[in-house]
């Protein structure tokens, strides 16, 4: 009779026993908190954010806190703006009566 053992989420096997269960550090992955600070717990992982951001719903991103950064960029003729909503949607829109920046 074959048996399984399962490890519990953010646990793997073992390399050295696979009877036990190892922690996986999920903040060696470049991806678990996008842009801030990734603390690896036992089981899982928390996102913490510098004192002027703050933790978005997903509790992955930090965005800063105040009012929503703008961005512009030039494309062909116009110039557009980016606005980072609370959404954390883009919303591109075409700046109007500009001579230049």
């Amino acid at each position: 009779m074959v048996s399984f053992c399962v490890c519990n989420k953010g646990f793997k096997h073992s390399e050295q026993d696979p009877k036990k269960c190892d922690d996986i550090d999920e903040c060696q992955s470049w991806d678990t908190c996008s842009n801030q600070i990734c603390i690896n717990e036992k089981g899982g992982f928390q996102c913490e954010c510098p004192e002027t951001h703050q933790l978005s719903v997903d509790g992955k991103v930090c965005k800063a806190k105040g009012d929503p950064m703008m961005q512009f960029y030039v494309k062909e003729d116009k110039i557009m703006r980016i606005i980072d909503t609370p959404t954390f949607y883009r919303d591109a829109e075409t700046v109007q009566n500009v001579k230049s920046l």
